[in-house]
């Protein structure tokens, strides 16, 4: 029929796009080089956590030639040495960044999903209601984000979703603070006015109109809240509050024997903690240069 869209169009704009991604990540890597490194350093830690049966040369927690190669020193057999019960740390730590990327994205996924909904609902309806739960987010906002973690790790128990959910409830009162006033500057916009003036519900307004404009500022603090939340997970595991054994994981392996054999096998503490640093180090550099290229008000600034 006259004026109709072909049936191919959806796929021809599809493989449009795939044309124009590659150009696309040649821009981003010759103007933020720094965030294409950091980008490359979470791409091969996913793939780690991804492929960690078949990129570990032990099981975490075997006990190689029956407990009996311990302590050895980083070598050819052992890239990382093994530790004092005789287990591979290289396998340790490529297992470890299974849950330390698991936890991290889950609980970022939750904690600004759910920051970003109250936003949007608090500042849409503006008022009593706005002004209620901002003084929730100042009061949980005055705590330490530890300290908070570590009372709801208390009240729940130690598992994985427990401890997504501690993480995650952390990140809401920043989230919430940055998508808030992204809210209150579109909502003010005059496409929602005449949204609202054709006679558009509230919930259509807020997720039709409202919601997709607060995109940007969404994208940049989830991305500059996962290296948090991995800290986070590191910081509750060092303090024996993380996954249970015999989960591997980052900073449990910092903790205890670590603790004990570290003048004796310094490699013990340190390479968990380089995997930490690393991963954490990449997420804050894609993160910042995302925050560049998404805020119109750094764009100018680099």
């Amino acid at each position: 029929m006259p004026g109709s869209t072909p049936a191919y169009a959806t796929h021809r704009s599809w493989s449009e796009r795939l044309r124009l991604f590659g150009p696309a990540l040649i821009r981003f890597v010759r103007s933020k080089p720094l965030g294409a490194v950091g980008g490359l350093v979470v791409v091969v830690m996913f793939l780690v956590a991804v492929f960690a049966p078949w990129l570990a040369p032990y099981s975490p927690e075997e006990f190689i030639d029956g407990g009996s190669a311990r302590l050895h020193p980083p070598s050819w057999d052992y890239p990382m040495g093994t530790d004092n019960l005789g287990r591979d740390i290289l396998s340790r730590v490529i297992y470890g960044a299974q849950l330390s990327m698991l936890v991290g994205l889950l609980s970022t996924l939750f904690g600004t999903g759910l920051g970003a909904l109250v936003a949007l609902f608090s500042a849409y309806a503006g008022g009593r209601w706005d002004l209620i739960v901002q003084r929730l987010m100042d009061i949980l906002w005055s705590f330490p984000s530890l300290i908070i973690a570590v009372v709801i790790i208390a009240v729940l128990g130690r598992s994985t979703s427990n401890l997504v959910v501690a993480i995650g409830i952390v990140v809401i009162p920043s989230t919430a603070r940055v998508v808030r006033s992204a809210v209150l500057a579109v909502k003010e916009t005059e496409y929602v006015q005449a949204a609202r003036a054709a006679g558009a519900g509230h919930l259509r307004i807020i997720f039709r109109h409202v919601a997709p404009n607060c995109v940007a500022p969404y994208i940049v603090i989830a991305t500059a809240s996962l290296g948090g939340a991995i800290i986070t997970e590191a910081s509750l595991s060092f303090l024996g509050l993380g996954v249970p054994p015999p989960a591997p994981s980052w900073g449990r392996d910092l903790f205890g024997s670590a603790q004990k054999f570290a003048e004796l096998a310094p490699w013990m503490p340190i390479m968990p903690g380089i995997a930490i640093s690393v991963t954490v180090y990449g997420f804050n550099l894609l993160g910042d240069a995302v925050r560049d290229l998404l805020d119109p008000r750094l764009r100018g600034s680099h």
